[in-house]
């Protein structure tokens, strides 16, 4: 794949045209979202890039449970509380953020 047409790529761009979208609209997001967005779009292509750097293939399935967890996480932090009918992230186990 190009690099104009990778998903790192797309998926910097389009976290660069939503944040000037919202803005334009009159969209006032907390500045904590914004870092949080940013936080988890630097995080998944900086280790998406060391994975292809190191030539690790990792399957969807894996990727997709993680993120999962990791929204729970994000949620867990900020107060908010699971949509009915979600359960634990996979294997059982919680993930914990420290917090400064």
């Amino acid at each position: 794949m190009s690099k104009f047409g990778s998903r790192k790529f797309l998926l910097a761009v389009a976290t660069v045209v939503a944040t000037f979208v919202s803005a334009l609209a009159g969209v006032d997001l907390d500045p904590e979202v914004l870092v949080g967005a940013a936080i988890v779009v630097a995080s998944y292509i900086g280790g998406e890039s060391y994975l292809d750097r190191a030539g690790i293939t990792v399957d969807n399935a894996m990727t997709n449970q993680f993120v999962a967890m990791q929204a729970q996480a994000l949620q867990a932090q900020m107060g908010q509380e699971a949509s009915p009918g979600e359960g634990e992230p996979a294997g059982g186990r919680q993930l914990s953020i420290p917090t400064g």
